[in-house]
């Protein structure tokens, strides 16, 4: 009688769906599909029902170009930090890619990922590690020798991803990039990281995308802070500024700054890709390297506040202006007028680096008095 039913699904999923799998029925029983089309002889029309279509294909292209209006560009690179040196060959960062390094990167990605646009996944990178690995090794160190990133791992489909609010509002949907494999590869290389992290070069303060940090505190008088798209509005001249700051330069600077000049994106929608474009701004929320060079490029903004203002004293450790978790900020002071001066420098770094913050959801003042 039912031979002919087709069930055709359209944006479901359950709560515990993490992997985008349309589905029926939740683990509770109730149907938790967002539409459905039902198509045979015997039903003619579906009453109540909705098609959302939203039109992102000219969203993206307008996020990832250069935003020029109050924002005051950097055309002179700093001096080198005090701290550290500039790069020499025999440093760690610009010694040989080893083959151990890259087996090792291989066989701690993730399996069950969307390819970039060339279509291989991981799993296949996997398989056939022992012939590949060798070939690699040999490209990936003339990339690191002569500084150029392969134009066409810069190349990137962009899934636009749901978050929340109204489904017509493009705004509301992150751009996720789907990056070739080997690419990723490339710049999940983990001595960047290393060398960071055994330089100190990470402010204390931060917690985001850092291994065995996270936050717990009593604060005084704080204020929440939710930077508007923060990944997709750093720029790239800004985000050299700050490298040479921290002390990166030498190879693995020229590679990052190759690989940020040849950007192109496309992006999936219900016509499939588009053509592609190029991205003149923001850090690619999919790339290996991004929540490292996001993470440096906050450092701006925690190092104003601590040459400026004051903050709260926590036992035995040093003054504490602010807590970041990636893009989640609370800034954190003992009086109202110390709030009130960061906030005033939260509004001079936002204007010096491009930052913008949401309206509905930013400072949000809450007070936690100790009688102690």
């Amino acid at each position: 009688m039912c031979r002919n039913l087709n069930i055709h699904f359209v944006n479901g999923r359950t709560g515990k769906d993490t992997d985008g799998e349309l589905t029926f029925l939740s683990t509770a029983g109730c149907s938790v599909i967002d539409y459905f089309i039902i198509s045979s002889e015997l039903f003619t029309h579906v009453k109540d029902f909705e098609i959302v279509y939203v039109d992102i294909s000219d969203h993206f292209p307008l996020l990832y170009t250069m935003r020029l209006s109050s924002v005051e560009l950097r055309t002179k690179m700093p001096k080198k930090s005090k701290r550290f040196v500039f790069l020499n060959e025999d440093e760690i960062l610009d010694i040989s890619i080893t083959y151990n390094e890259i087996f090792k990167v291989i066989m701690s990605m993730s399996n069950g990922k969307a390819p970039g646009p060339n279509g291989i996944i991981i799993e296949i990178v996997k398989a056939a590690s022992h012939m590949l690995c060798p070939i690699m090794l040999s490209l990936y160190n003339k990339i690191l020798e002569t500084g150029d990133f392969p134009e066409i791992w810069c190349e990137a489909v962009i899934f636009p991803l749901y978050k929340s609010g109204d489904k017509n509002d493009v705004g509301n949907y992150r751009g996720i990039s789907l990056l070739n494999v080997l690419g990723k590869i490339f710049t999940q290389d983990g001595r960047l990281v290393s060398y960071v992290e055994v330089n100190n070069m990470f402010c204390e303060e931060q917690a985001g995308y850092r291994s065995g940090y996270n936050i717990f505190i009593l604060l005084s008088y704080y204020i929440f802070i939710d930077f508007s798209k923060a990944f997709d509005s750093v720029q790239y001249n800004l985000l050299y500024f700050t490298l040479i700051k921290s002390g990166i330069g030498g190879k693995v600077f020229s590679v990052l700054r190759s690989m940020y000049s040849k950007l192109k994106s496309c992006v999936k929608g219900t016509d499939g890709l588009t053509e592609y474009f190029s991205c003149t701004i923001g850090v690619r929320q999919g790339c290996m390297v991004s929540p490292l060079l996001f993470n440096l490029f906050l450092n701006e903004y925690i190092t104003m506040l601590k040459n400026n203002c004051k903050g709260i004293q926590i036992e035995s450790m040093t003054e504490v202006q602010t807590l970041l978790y990636a893009d989640d900020m609370a800034n954190i002071a003992d009086t109202i007028g110390g709030l009130q001066k960061q906030i005033k420098q939260l509004k001079m770094f936002c204007n010096l680096y491009g930052m913008r913050m949401f309206k509905s959801s930013s400072f949000n003042i809450r007070y936690f008095c100790d009688r102690r």
